[in-house]
């Protein structure tokens, strides 16, 4: 009713100085539509209660029956074997009419328990996803029961999707309409494969797969799938992927005024050292930017290291998270000591703060938004941003890029360092192999180099 009353009060507002009978028929439509939706209210909590009537008495009428033959069967006494009375009731009993099954769960309920059950901690960023995506669900499919779904209902959801924009949820907020109205406006881009496949296809499985298991006596069909729906719109898989810098752009944005001035300026020294350690970690940007120089700062054979990991202390505006749950210990490249990493940590530590950049504030539940914005507009400002599809340069995960390209072109394996799963292992080989030590990853580290000159911060 509410969603109805503002959408019409906005349609009032767009009809401003129309004429006054068309206004009076709006509200007239509205308001024959809010009753139509309350007698259906009304009708069917009549139908559930004529139904919950019937399933006690067809429960009595069963209960009497078993007793009348079960009395027969004792007034009877001795003269029957034990054999002639297992048989006479089990006739008895399948004489009687079958129960009527369970009324099926609604979508909401069973998507509730779904969610509630779903491993928060080791999953938490995809938890994320499954929210997003089983709320989108349910309001495509409505919240009806879930013995009423068919396979053409997942069908119509995923045709529904390639016609969404990127950022859906924004563009609601903005035109204020269901979901089905912003399908059907024109958008210039809408959304990729990737996050078709990686996360509304990959939740939705996981999800029936689930329900199967756990409702199909309760009536969830078991024929409903996801095998067969492919992406069907016109973006590329890879169009979004960024390059690495080349040595002329890192030229560029390493030794030119921008960095220097923030050399230059002790309150601009996060805009210094994030670029910077990003090229020479070639970390995720999250990673970095919710470090707590108090709690992940060690050493182990006289090399420093930040310790990449969910596990301990952070800011309490942040939850921490690394991709895969995995932590390891990443030493910092000698160039890093050289400029004055370790003073500049320890002089936040002094400060008695948990992040590392305390002055990009936290968003969201994450340590990096402000920052991964304050680059992306830096790439801007120098030329340096790219949109080319496939090889673009748009933001701090080009450093990552960059480091792994060097490390390649230098014969280094960096899986180790950079955080990425080595895929051709099985999971049991790492687990006997465990972890490489600080030192022999310290070793390879010094490999990569970047023929650049570093402006020096002042302390």
């Amino acid at each position: 009713m509410a969603a109805t009353a503002k959408r019409l009060f906005y349609e009032l507002e767009l009809m401003a100085g129309s004429d006054e009978k068309k206004l009076l028929a709006l509200v007239e439509a509205a308001k024959r539509k809010l009753d139509l939706a309350a007698m259906r209210k009304e009708h069917e909590e009549e139908l559930l209660g004529q139904r919950r009537e019937f399933l006690r008495e067809l429960e009595n009428t069963e209960l009497r029956t078993k007793a009348a033959v079960l009395e027969g069967l004792v007034a009877a006494g001795a003269g029957n074997r034990p054999g002639q009375i297992v048989d006479a009731t089990a006739h008895a009993v399948s004489s009687t009419p079958p129960p009527t099954p369970h009324h099926a769960p609604l979508l909401s309920a069973v998507i509730n328990q779904f969610l509630a059950k779903y491993p928060a901690k080791k999953k938490p960023e995809m938890l994320k996803k499954h929210r997003t995506v089983l709320r989108l669900l349910l309001e495509v499919l409505g919240d009806r029961p879930v013995s009423s779904l068919k396979q053409m209902d997942l069908n119509g959801f995923f045709d529904l999707l390639h016609r969404l924009p990127p950022r859906w949820s924004d563009e609601l907020r903005k035109h204020k309409c269901s979901v089905r109205e912003l399908s059907a406006m024109h958008h210039p881009k809408l959304m990729g494969p990737k996050t078709f496949e990686d996360t509304y296809k990959a939740s939705v499985r996981a999800f029936l797969l689930v329900a199967k298991k756990d409702w199909r006596d309760q009536g969830f069909p078991e024929a409903i799938a996801t095998d067969g729906i492919e992406y069907c719109g016109d973006r590329e898989e890879d169009e979004r992927k960024q390059r690495e810098f080349t040595p002329e752009e890192l030229k560029r944005l390493f030794e030119g005024p921008e960095m220097r001035a923030f050399a230059a300026d002790p309150t601009k020294a996060h805009c210094y050292w994030l670029p910077v350690l990003g090229l020479f970690t070639g970390a995720r940007v999250n990673e970095l930017c919710q470090l707590n120089p108090s709690t992940d700062f060690a050493s182990e054979e006289g090399i420093p290291f930040p310790l990449i990991t969910p596990e301990t202390e952070g800011d309490t505006r942040i939850r921490k998270r690394t991709k895969n749950s995995r932590s390891r210990k990443l030493p910092i490249h000698s160039t890093l000591i050289d400029l004055g990493f370790l003073a500049y940590v320890a002089s936040v530590k002094a400060r008695g703060l948990k992040l590392i950049f305390p002055e990009w504030k936290p968003n969201k539940g994450r340590a990096s938004p402000k920052a991964e914005e304050w680059f992306r507009e830096l790439l801007v400002s120098t030329a340096l941003r790219d949109e080319t599809p496939g090889r673009c340069l748009l933001g701090m995960h080009a450093f990552r890029s960059t480091f792994m390209n060097k490390a390649l072109n230098v014969g280094v394996r960096s899986e180790s360092i950079t955080g990425h799963a080595e895929e051709d292992k099985s999971r049991v080989v790492k687990g006997y192999e465990g972890a490489l030590s600080v030192a022999n990853k310290k070793l390879l580290l010094e490999q990569i180099t970047f023929d650049l000159d570093f402006a020096i911060p002042i302390r």
